[in-house]
């Protein structure tokens, strides 16, 4: 689940699904560092186009919003990977 609270009631939610989980430490090469932020890609244009899309990328972009960091973020999501999933 992924949602936003305002004054103590839900403004926005959305429910994800993980499919095909592997650990951190299964993958080879540099860890993430401490303190270090995420970087969000949202590849294609379906990102803007269609509702649910849109409201996921506003989660995930204000989820990690911060003062000094407004949109330097780095987890990489790309729309075609999400579609390989099911």
């Amino acid at each position: 689940m992924q949602g936003r609270m305002y004054d103590g009631h839900v403004l926005d939610m959305i429910e994800l699904g993980i499919v095909g989980y592997t650990p951190m430490g299964d993958i080879e090469g540099s860890k993430k560092l401490i303190g270090s932020y995420p970087c969000f890609v949202f590849a294609g244009d379906q990102w803007d186009r269609e509702l649910t899309n849109k409201k996921l990328k506003n989660l995930l972009l204000g989820a990690w919003r911060t003062d000094t960091h407004t949109h330097t973020h780095t987890l990489l999501l790309l729309l075609t990977l999400l579609e390989h999933c099911d």
